[in-house]
């Protein structure tokens, strides 16, 4: 990385979260929001990384590139010097972490550990688990923790694997300065308990040393069964601005990841109300009664209610014109006086709103948590135009011999019909990632298996809203025609556009391997299995989603890798989302070894 930006990324992100607490997850409201980042995109992932899109995940520490002591050797836990001690058949947490006086948790330990030390942990009789599942836990840079001890502290971590427990989110590595290690554990992340919750088995940000994992058996937890619209992920290693990573001799395994939420389907326009007709004129009195009807009402939005047809006229009058962008023209006086004509513009509907938009082929992005491939949103129908009135009729002009009469009234225009609502997207399936590695400088993977799970399926995406109907014309009135003029109708309301469907969500993608970024890659003699892909989401008149990929290993930038001596045994592609109106189809997820897009 470019120093000059890798420095700026620091200060900016310093103070971004300056006040915060850094070993919580509660949100940060002035931390800046996550910029969605395409996996083919080109932005370090360093740059803006701020509050997680999904509140629950935690939350990024800045970027502190102060170095610290490395980690020694395991042989410390022999020659006790820098080592701290945990059993949890014969220690207490009250003790000082000595091999004589152990502490009973893990958790114990690395309060007291310093930046240079070690723990070494012993497995527990009858194989079992250290049971820490409340809370992350922080491992300081610079700490090596070694498992696999029997209760004399003579190590087989092969075969003596200590077994421990941790919470969804297990440990979290935070700008990891010095050199550390991890082995000699069977590791379990709990099941998360809700569809929204991502699980981890080791989370790994920013860090200018190596991280040594050797000899492990790792489980991410699989996320809740349902549907979200942040739906969790199940990652087992999540690692991002790294200097180095070794993984040796281990198997790390992904859980099934949750789906993502339905659209919403968007509420119908209302329709609009009838114009009013007009009232009668009179034969042989001239009198100002005779007015238009009222424009129809429309129910919640008056800038949609009709105009009103135009009064008759009075002896000797022309009839009124109706009001409205093309009211009709009143009649002339004569007699018998003319008739009010009805307005001559087309009834004008609104617009059908738009659907959304392509969700792309692409697997999602990751900023670095992985984030689905969504639909969007359709955009609302727009409103009809409201009716305009009719002309009034004329009234009776005549010199010799006669009552002159007041012409009809005309009829109100209808109110016109709101637009209908659109309908929302609906989310892409969350992901299942063996091991996840972005802006890493030199990589090792050497003897170990990389399984996923199976991932999370799009949901359906929300249908758009009916428009509501335009509001009936009101009717001129016909009275003594032959004397005076007749009302001219009104227009009926225009009826309001459809609102347009949301396109749907992506199916989840099940990866083993995935790399963004890597400078350099060694790996020799590995298993990659991946899990069921997520189907995509269904839509109706616009884009279904298209179906996840199962990858044995995917590079993001499309970097091409040796991989030496490797074995794949891929799960099944995701199916394209089906449509039932006239949208488009999904397309079918990829199954493939290994893709260098």
């Amino acid at each position: 990385m470019n120093q000059s930006i890798y420095f700026f990324s620091i200060l900016i992100t310093s103070l971004t979260f300056l006040g915060c607490n850094l070993l919580t997850n509660s949100p940060n409201p002035s931390a800046m929001s996550a910029l969605a980042l395409a996996f083919g995109g080109t932005q370090s992932v360093t740059d803006n990384v701020g509050q997680p899109e999904n509140l629950n995940d935690p939350l990024v520490p800045p970027v502190d590139g102060t170095p610290t002591p490395s980690a020694p050797s395991n042989d410390v836990c022999v020659t006790e010097t820098g080592a701290f001690y945990v059993s949890g058949d014969s220690g207490q947490d009250s003790n000082d972490g000595s091999k004589a006086f152990p502490v009973k948790t893990i958790r114990k330990a690395m309060d007291l550990v310093s930046s240079g030390n070690a723990i070494c942990v012993s497995t527990r009789s009858s194989n079992a688990s250290y049971e820490e599942e409340t809370a992350t836990l922080n491992v300081k840079s610079g700490v090596s923790i070694f498992g696999g001890y029997t209760s004399s502290w003579v190590r087989d971590e092969v075969q003596n694997p200590t077994k421990w427990k941790t919470n969804r989110i297990g440990l979290m590595y935070s700008n990891l300065n010095g050199d550390a290690e991890l082995s000699g554990f069977n590791i379990t992340a709990k099941n998360s308990e809700a569809s929204n919750e991502s699980s981890y088995v080791i989370l790994i940000t920013n860090g200018t040393a190596k991280l040594l994992l050797k000899n492990l058996t790792l489980n991410a937890g699989s996320v809740f069964n349902g549907k979200s619209t942040t739906p969790g992920s199940s990652i087992g290693v999540l690692a991002f601005n790294l200097s180095k990573l070794r993984i040796e001799s281990s198997e790390i395994r992904s859980g099934d990841a949750s789906h993502g939420n339905d659209g919403t389907n968007g509420n119908s326009g209302v329709a609009g109300g009838k114009g009013g007709n007009g009232l009668s004129g009179n034969c042989d009195v001239s009198h100002p009664n005779a007015s238009g009807g009222s424009g129809g009402e429309h129910p919640t939005l008056s800038s949609l209610n009709g105009f009103a047809g135009g009064r008759g006229g009075q002896a000797s009058e022309n009839g009124i014109t109706g009001l409205g962008s093309c009211g009709g023209v009143g009649g002339g006086t004569g007699d018998p006086g003319a008739a009010g004509l009805s307005p001559t513009c087309a009834v004008q509907h609104g617009a059908t709103g738009s659907q959304g938009s392509f969700s792309g082929t692409n697997i999602g992005t990751f900023f670095p948590y992985y984030q689905p491939a969504n639909g969007s949103d359709g955009i609302d129908g727009s409103n009809g135009v409201p009716g305009s009135g009719g002309g009034g009729g004329g009234g009776q002009h005549c010199s010799f011999m006669c009552n002159k009469g007041t012409g009809n009234g005309a009829g109100g225009g209808g109110a016109a019909g709101s637009g209908g609502l659109k309908g929302t997207a609906s989310q892409g399936g969350g992901g299942s990632f063996a091991v996840v590695l972005l802006e890493l400088d030199e990589v090792l993977i050497d003897h170990t298996k990389l399984i996923s799970g199976s991932a999370g399926n799009g949901g359906k995406a929300g249908n758009g809203g009916d428009g509501g109907l335009g509001g009936d014309k009101g009717l001129g009135i016909i009275l003594c025609t032959g004397e005076v003029g007749r009302g001219g109708d009104g227009s009926p309301g225009g009826k309001g556009g459809n609102g347009g469907d949301g396109s749907a969500g992506g199916g989840g993608s099940s990866i083993a391997l995935v790399l963004k970024s890597v400078t350099s890659l060694s790996a020799n003699d590995n298993t990659f299995k991946t899990g069921l892909a997520g189907a995509g989401g269904s839509a109706r008149h616009s884009y279904a989603g298209n179906g996840g990929h199962s990858i044995g290993v995917y590079s993001v930038t499309g970097s091409s890798y040796t991989l030496s001596n490797s074995q794949f045994e891929l799960g099944t592609e995701g199916s394209a989302g089906s449509v039932t109106g006239t949208g488009t189809l999904g397309i079918s997820g990829r199954k493939t070894n290994h893709s260098w897009d």
